[in-house]
């Protein structure tokens, strides 16, 4: 009878424990989608035959920002932006985890016709890396970041000479023109970065320990490491 006594008081608590348990992945679970989604779309972009000559950026690459096609609502109109994935490369040459961060922008100009689309940021400068993990940066902004944004078709020969932090690479033809992406930002979505990965784990952690790679993000870094490995036979 003192046992069941003493028992009782810890069934509010314990409820309590499941329900924050049932309730933690559910929060990983949208996270993962993002990560899932993210490989998709890399897939998609780099091997399509008009991004062949962007397949080779991989290989200078310090990371790969991807956003996803599929997520809710429509990205990058009017002031609004989109979240997606950044991987970096590790000391020994992979792909770190992938960290959450978010892009907007009025001037960012990734929708056509009402239609997001597939995007992916390749970083090739330590400078522009550390801007963009380090806090919210304003493209060809605040960071005298150089950025070199291009549409479906479009010769990547040409571009990668220019020797620009930051390239774009669309999925829709004529995407990209000018400045469109000179009022655009880009900054770590902590809070999808500490339900992912739990505590106050920030992307710059991410991004450079191999201790947050798990199997649950391989499709992604496998399919970049693929991609690379390709564009160097």
């Amino acid at each position: 009878h003192l046992l069941s006594r003493l028992a009782l008081p810890l069934w509010p608590a314990l409820a309590i424990a499941l329900i924050l348990g049932a309730v933690r992945p559910a929060a990983a679970n949208e996270q993962q989608e993002l990560i899932d989604r993210a490989a998709v779309t890399a897939e998609s972009l780099l091997r399509d035959p008009d991004n062949r000559d962007f397949t080779a950026m991989l290989e200078r690459a310090k990371a790969v920002f991807i956003i996803p096609r599929l997520m809710r609502g429509a990205f990058f109109v009017g002031g609004e932006g989109g979240l997606g994935t950044l991987v970096a490369r590790l000391p020994d040459g992979s792909w770190s985890a992938p960290a959450f961060f978010w892009v907007g922008g009025a001037s960012i100009g990734l929708q056509i016709g009402g239609q997001s689309q597939e995007v992916m940021f390749f970083i090739m400068t330590d400078k522009g890396l550390n801007a963009i993990q380090s806090s919210k940066v304003t493209l060809g902004g605040d960071a005298g970041l150089s950025v070199a944004a291009w549409g479906k078709g479009v010769s990547a020969s040409t571009a990668m000479g220019w020797g620009a932090d930051i390239y774009a690479v669309g999925a829709a033809r004529g995407l990209f023109a000018g400045g469109a992406l000179s009022a655009s930002y880009i900054e770590p979505r902590d809070a999808w970065n500490r339900a992912y990965y739990g505590g106050d784990t920030a992307a710059a952690q991410i991004l450079s320990e191999r201790r947050f790679v798990t199997s649950a993000t391989a499709a992604l870094r496998d399919t970049l490491a693929s991609y690379e490995t390709r564009a160097a036979r």
